[in-house]
């Protein structure tokens, strides 16, 4: 298995299941990462194929150097979490379209009235799954939802947070407000400049991120968010890259997805009660 970041959260969470799932199994796993250096990826596949593996699972590189590298490998190979339109190699996906229609439709419910989407600034709108799914479920509802209620944050930025809130709390004087974070980082940000300029969560904004990380439970108010259904992606993974082996081909196109699932914290509360 390659892996391109050896701290990130949701990788090793996903690494683990699978490794767990294998060692069960009676497979070998051998497991290095490239830290996001794509000639050290290149050398790593290279590794792989000397040391006579049966096949790889992938968390890809988007650089554009590699991709040609891919598509040429011999050995099966699976990826996981990214697809490369031009690689076209199997894939497995979260749900992230459906995911962004699950969140609006659980605000709506819930009673929100405002709508907002917190990204992040060099992340396009037109690529972003969760924001598209988010967008869609709302506009369809009735919601007024345009390109101005796409906020955007550095994590690194503090007037990026100050700007927002401004946004986010003169929304919230014409009515309940709804913000969909784009992950649990920017949620927890969000959540303590909110509280620092006097405005109520989830009374008067509702907060939802998005990765389940252990800032969520650590947050005050802890927060709603979006949790990845590791196991299910770890059991396809290698059902998929079994398969290939068995079948002693390189499969193109082969994607799936698996859908994430809501957890319900206090970020966000029901406005009817």
């Amino acid at each position: 298995m390659h892996i391109k970041e050896i701290n990130n959260a949701y990788i090793a969470s996903l690494v683990a299941n699978i490794k767990l799932i294998l060692q069960k199994q009676s497979y070998n796993l051998i497991v290095s990462t490239s830290e996001n250096d794509s000639e050290n990826e290149k050398e790593i596949l290279k590794t792989f194929i000397d040391l006579g593996v049966s096949g790889v699972i992938n968390f890809p590189s988007a650089a554009r150097p590699i991709v040609d590298f891919y598509v040429n490998y011999p050995l099966p190979m699976v990826f996981v979490g990214r697809q490369i339109p031009d690689a076209a190699l199997p894939t497995i996906l979260t749900n992230n379209f459906e995911t962004g229609k699950t969140v609006a439709h659980y605000l709506v419910e819930q009673g929100y009235r405002n709508f907002y989407f917190l990204g992040i600034p060099y992340l396009s709108d037109n690529s972003n799954e969760r924001l598209l799914g988010y967008r869609e479920y709302l506009q369809a509802s009735g919601v007024n939802f345009s390109n101005e209620n796409v906020l955007r944050a550095d994590l690194n930025r503090e007037n990026d947070f100050k700007s927002v809130v401004h946004t986010i709390r003169e929304s919230s004087s014409k009515g309940p407000t709804a913000v969909f974070c784009i992950n649990d980082l920017i949620a927890a940000k969000l959540i303590r400049y909110l509280k620092k300029y006097g405005v109520s969560v989830p009374e008067n904004v509702g907060v939802v991120g998005y990765d389940d990380l252990p800032v969520c439970t650590e947050s005050d108010p802890t927060i709603t968010t979006i949790a990845y259904n590791f196991k299910e992606m770890s059991e396809k993974t290698i059902l998929l890259l079994e398969k290939l082996i068995a079948e002693r081909k390189i499969e193109k196109h082969a994607n799936s997805y698996v859908f994430n699932f809501l957890v319900k914290r206090r970020s966000t509360k029901n406005l009817h009660d």
